[in-house]
Parts: C-alpha cells; sequence; structure tokens
C-alpha cells in the first residue's frame, strides 16, 4: 500500500476498510449501510488498545515460568 495510511476498497457485494499501524493492518468488512465516518472513529479508539494486548505465546510462556520455577 506504499505511503496509504487507510483505504476503502468497495467491491459487488463488499466493503473493506484498511488502516496501516504500526504493527501491520488493521482489516474492517463493512456492511451496506454502515457509515465510513464511525467505522474510522472506532478504528481510532481500537487500535491503541489492540498494541497493548501480548501475543498469546508471550503470556503462555509468564504462566509456565511462574509455575514451573
Amino acid at each position: 500500500m506504499g505511503n496509504v495510511r487507510d483505504a476503502e476498497l468497495i467491491y459487488d457485494r463488499a466493503r473493506f476498510y484498511i488502516k496501516r499501524s504500526d504493527t501491520g493492518f488493521l482489516i474492517v468488512m463493512i456492511g451496506g449501510n454502515a457509515p465510513i465516518s464511525m467505522v474510522r472513529l472506532n478504528c481510532e479508539i481500537l487500535l491503541p488498545q489492540l498494541t497493548k494486548i501480548q501475543p498469546v505465546s508471550k503470556r503462555f510462556g509468564k504462566i509456565l515460568r511462574k509455575k514451573i520455577f
């Protein structure tokens, strides 16, 4: 996607909103009557929360270390 930060793709029966973040891409499938401004707003709220979530492998490793050692 080059330097594009976000994009809306429209096909025959589907709409997609793609948002670039530091860790990857957030891809949202949008219903036919959803306003794009609300989708953008919710993505802006959601992305900072997603970066705080640790991957499952790190959490699982911490649990094992606490129980074993």
